[in-house]
């Protein structure tokens, strides 16, 4: 039995979708969902360790479009005032990993392409 059944009634075909069917693509769909969200989680942790690591700097500007095309600008001011803009585009999102496009305003006409890989660290 398929995802559909169809049952003739005289010159008519009567079509009906069998929800059951559907079960495994919805348990696959809800892993990957899961997944998702942790890697959600991830990239905040992620950033809020970056700002950690930067000796004090304040993060002025952040916004992300974690998605294929989608892109990011993050404006970091260091201690003695100076603005220090990133952006870029991802070229890829995948649960794990991420390539993306990064651009330093400081050094024109220079782009980089940097892969960032997650993985649960040890607690």
């Amino acid at each position: 039995m398929g995802l559909v059944t169809c049952r003739a009634d005289g010159r008519l075909r009567l079509y009906r979708l069998e929800p059951a069917r559907l079960r495994p693509f919805r348990e696959w769909l809800a892993a990957y969902e899961q997944a998702w969200n942790a890697r959600m989680d991830r990239v905040g942790d992620y950033l809020k360790e970056l700002q950690r690591q930067g000796d004090g700097e304040e993060v002025k500007t952040r916004s992300i479009d974690l998605r294929v095309d989608g892109d990011y600008h993050f404006v970091f001011v260091t201690d003695d005032g100076r603005e220090m803009s990133f952006h870029g585009t991802f070229l890829e999102v995948e649960p794990t990993r991420t390539v993306e496009t990064l651009i330093f305003d400081g050094w024109p006409g220079v782009e980089a392409v940097k892969t960032v890989e997650l993985r649960q660290a040890a607690l």
